[in-house]
């Protein structure tokens, strides 16, 4: 029976988490330096590629989104400014994007592994019990105190 657990360098997931955190500080920074999003355009495809199936998938494609989300919006938003309408969908997209951003920043802080689902440490215990008895020990994994 094969696992579909990935073993992850330490330094490889330190590594993602951080490129999800900086992406999202892009996004924020896009107020002052409107091209940062764009970096974090890039970010988001480059880490959806390199850093697949260690957990932050999840955060890139919400990376993705945001961004042509809100590109999409505020081109809506700019044409319906003539009739003043629009000025109320600029305002919702700058809520959107801070709001996800931070929501982003928080989730990825208070979690490890897929930020968007809290990691439960009674599960992982279960399934390196799993693997070790897979592989023939006959020891169990001690539970963790």
């Amino acid at each position: 029976m094969k696992s579909e657990i990935q073993v992850v360098p330490p330094i490889k997931a330190f590594a993602a988490k951080k490129l999800v955190m900086i992406a999202w500080l892009l996004y924020l920074s896009g107020f002052i330096i409107p091209l940062s999003a764009i970096g974090s355009l890039v970010i988001g495809y480059i880490g959806k590629k390199d850093y697949a199936g260690m957990g932050y998938d999840d955060d890139f494609s919400k990376l993705i989104r945001t961004f042509w989300w809100s590109l999409g919006l505020s081109i809506v938003g700019i044409i319906l400014a003539i009739v003043f309408v629009g000025y109320f969908i600029l305002l919702g997209v700058t809520i959107f994007v801070v709001y996800r951003a931070i929501s982003g920043l928080i989730k990825l802080n208070a979690f490890s592994g897929d930020s968007w689902k809290a990691p439960i440490a009674e599960e992982a215990q279960a399934v390196k019990a799993e693997l070790v008895v897979e592989e023939g020990a006959t020891s169990e994994v001690p539970a963790k105190k």
